[in-house]
């Protein structure tokens, strides 16, 4: 179908502000049709042509269409959302239903259109803008195929239990091999409106990656694609994929034997008989026994098991790609328990990295009959728990893309399976904000299906799925920031949302925003950082809830290095969270506790709320501006001493080597050193201030300065915790910064100040001085 002749000639008479050369893409943004509205003196006042974008990702696209929405019902002009939102997502024809309408309400001249040929009705709930036409691609294949084929037969198993939809599998049908033509652009395959092409997969490499999932390591990369615009069949070794009757001769055994001699070889290494498991009268059906009760079995005998099905790993691959029936028993066999079993026990854990492993094995070893099988067996038994049991859909979202290629054209196809087999858009956004944490890179077919999900389901009545929305983006951001500032608008809105977890979520897209937007950027980019910000200062104050303070804290971090003005805003908020917390996002790792205290967690249980990083602020932020802050902040209150939060801060801040913005560090010395020196006197927090002081008066760059204006401060705090405090702890701590400046700084200029301050004590205080254990280092360090 095309557009008609005289729509054409009609479009080319209006001489429009760019040539229209590929029409379904070029009227996608709805920039043309305003443009076409606008040649009208009768609507020439209703547009305003510098408010369309002409640019092509799906949030400027839906700007365009929602100032035109607004203008047709306006105007009563009927042209509905129905009419122009496949045309955004590239549905076949959609463009010229919307052209010929447009034309004809416009001209006032009618069009004879051809007879259209039925179509499969689409499923109940369905949008144009998310189904694929099925029919459409079969009867293009059909067409184009021509030429001698190679047939194979491939058994199909009938599925004991129908589908979602009822429909049940036919048993034999066949695989057309061989080469065909390339099919006409517009033939293409559609994915929930955006377009896809097939993908041709070269012969996959051998040497494999075994991942463990429960350690959440990446899918090594070992596939060869090659996509292109056209249709190809895929190309398989055949040694690889013997017919059906060499399949029969070859395969030998079965998952039921292969699953009974596991069993055998756990119980041998366990040094255990069948007897003691009540395997007795189950010979044989060792592997079918032990799924059915599984729960009932000791952790010992299951791990060692699964560590036996790992090894054999390759064998079971092998099988279910060559025989299919064989995957379907294996599913048969592990799903029920994945059913049944507490998603927190120890033996789903299992049961869940054993059929992901084989699910990456088996993707990376034949990506295309994995994917295939795997539709028909699994993906629907993935979809209805996930529905049914919404606790345990983290984990089948892992289940789901250990069967897929971690290639975009992969991952789309598979999405749009997984949209058709859930019960609506709205528990596809709560999937959608888990796999999306699964990209590594930016793709923009693949995101842009993200995107547009992500804003639907802001508009959705329910918290959690405007929380799982607001996710999607925040994990974008983190890959390509410049798709999302288009949605700072939303944002704003949604940062006094009632529900806690939605305003969370906003702080942290914001902040992850700023921290990689950069404040010298053009004019409209400023004008997002301005919106930004304000929904950090409208969400993030001091009285907020402890769980939205805590996410902020982790999330705004980052940004504070481009965006010093928030740190006043930081400090505050961190203050006023409970001690225990404080110290749990202050905590300085190791190298070996980095990642770990990266790790996300629930702050409250449930199904539905998202995970975040619980903490390692100091690995994030600016440190000179987060002390500069708390300078100010103790200044600005006028305060006698500091107390345990403000050395925990500034502690957390110093802790790390000191190596730039220097004068903003010795303004921030300057500010606190009476503060510092007099906190060596406090039993509670002696030992950190001398750790403070250890920074501040041996980094090169800074003690030139900081020892000069230290001597008096040091013996006034020397006198208080000599005669006054007298406690042990002040004591050693003094003690012990004096000696590691002289012995371990190894700076002249450092040292001589020692043996300065020594003889300066001795001079103002001699009675106290012999008093103490400074004669006695005086001598150690003068011999």
């Amino acid at each position: 179908m095309s557009l008609p002749r005289e729509v054409l000639k009609w479009i080319h008479s209006l001489d429009l502000a760019y040539s229209v050369k590929n029409p379904k893409r070029d009227f996608q943004n709805g920039f043309l049709i305003a443009e076409i509205f606008s040649r009208y003196e009768e609507y020439s006042n209703d547009i305003e042509m510098h408010s369309y974008d002409t640019g092509l990702n799906i949030a400027k696209k839906l700007s365009n269409w929602t100032l035109l929405e607004n203008f047709f019902r306006k105007r009563n002009i009927p042209i509905y959302k129905k009419d122009w939102e496949p045309v955004i997502y590239a549905s076949p024809d959609a463009y010229i239903s919307l052209l010929n309408k447009v034309y004809q309400f416009l001209t006032g001249k009618p069009l004879e259109e051809p007879p259209i040929k039925p179509t499969q009705h689409p499923k109940e709930g369905a949008t144009h803008a998310v189904l694929l036409k099925d029919s459409e691609m079969q009867q293009a294949i059909e067409k184009n195929q021509t030429g001698k084929m190679n047939q194979l037969l491939i058994e199909e198993e009938p599925e004991e239990v129908k589908t979602t939809i009822g429909e049940v599998k036919v048993t034999l049908r066949k695989m057309p091999r061989g080469s065909s033509k390339v099919l006409e652009k517009s033939q293409n395959r559609l994915l929930q409106g955006i377009e896809i092409r097939d993908v041709e997969i070269k012969p996959v490499e051998r040497n494999l990656v075994q991942i463990r999932a429960s350690k959440g390591q990446s899918v090594q990369k070992s596939l060869e694609l090659s996509v292109s615009g056209s249709v190809k069949p895929t190309e398989t070794s055949p040694s690889r994929f013997p017919t059906m009757h060499e399949q029969t001769v070859t395969v030998a055994r079965s998952i039921n034997e292969l699953s009974a001699e596991v069993m055998s070889d756990a119980l041998n290494y366990l040094a255990k008989s069948p007897a003691e498991f009540g395997f007795e009268n189950q010979a044989g059906n060792y592997g079918k026994y032990f799924f059915k009760n599984m729960e009932t079995f000791s952790n010992d005998l299951t791990s060692a098991y699964f560590e036996y099905i790992k090894k054999r790993i390759n064998a079971i691959v092998d099988l279910v790609l060559k025989n299919h029936h064989e995957f379907w028993c294996l599913v048969s066999l592990m799903f029920p328990p994945i059913e049944r079993l507490n998603v927190n026990s120890d033996h789903f854990l299992h049961l869940m990295e054993a059929l992901s492993l084989i699910g990456e094995k088996m993707s990376l070893t034949d990506p295309n009959v994995t994917e295939r099988i795997f539709f028909k067996y699994l993906l629907s038994k993935i979809s209805s728990l996930m529905t049914s049991n919404p606790g345990k859909r983290e984990v089948l979202c892992h289940l789901f893309y250990s069967f897929i290629v971690p290639e975009p054209a992969f991952r789309m196809k598979a999405i749009q399976k997984l949209s058709e087999t859930l019960s609506g858009y709205h528990e596809l956004i709560k999937c959608l904000a888990i796999l999306v944490k699964y990209d590594k890179e930016y793709n923009d077919e693949l995101h842009d299906i993200f995107i547009y999900y992500g804003l639907l389901g802001l508009e959705h009545s329910s918290p959690f799925v405007r929380t799982a929305a607001l996710a999607i983006f925040s994990q974008i951001a983190t890959l390509n920031h410049v798709p999302i500032l288009n949605v700072v608008p939303q944002l704003k809105a949604l940062a006094d949302d009632k529900w806690w977890e939605v305003r969370a979520q906003a702080i942290q897209c914001a902040g992850t925003l700023l921290s990689m937007v950069d404040p010298s950027e053009e004019i409209h980019t400023q004008e997002a950082i301005h919106g930004l910000k304000e929904v950090i200062f409208k969400s993030f104050y001091p009285k907020a809830t402890k769980n939205i303070l805590r996410i902020g804290l982790v999330y705004i971090a980052p940004a504070l290095h481009k965006h010093p003005s928030l740190s006043d805003r930081y400090v505050e908020c961190l203050l006023e969270m409970p001690s225990d917390i404080r110290k749990a996002l202050l905590e300085s790792p190791t190298e070996t506790q980095t990642q770990t205290l990266m790790e996300e967690g629930m702050f409250v249980l449930g199904s539905n709320t998202q995970r975040y990083k619980m903490g390692g602020c100091p690995l994030l932020w600016s440190s000179p501006a987060v002390a500069l802050s708390l300078a100010n902040y103790v200044k600005s209150k006028e305060l006698e001493n500091l107390d345990e939060s403000h050395a925990d801060i500034l502690l957390a801040c110093v802790k790390p080597t000191i190596s730039e913005e220097f004068d903003t560090w010795i303004e921030v010395y300057h500010k606190l050193q009476e503060y510092i020196c007099v906190a060596l006197c406090d039993v509670d927090l002696c030992y950190k201030a001398m750790e403070i002081l250890k920074k501040f008066l041996t980094v090169q760059g800074l003690y030139d300065t900081t020892i000069v204006s230290s001597r008096d401060i040091l013996l006034k705090a020397l006198n208080l915790v000599f005669s006054t405090s007298q406690e042990e702890d002040c004591v050693q701590a003094s003690m012990g910064l004096l000696r590691f400046l002289y012995f371990e700084s190894g700076v002249k200029i450092v040292q001589d100040f020692v043996k300065v301050l020594l003889k300066a004590f001795d001079d103002k205080y001699h009675d106290l001085y012999l008093t103490t254990d400074l004669p006695a280092l005086f001598k150690e360090i003068s011999s």
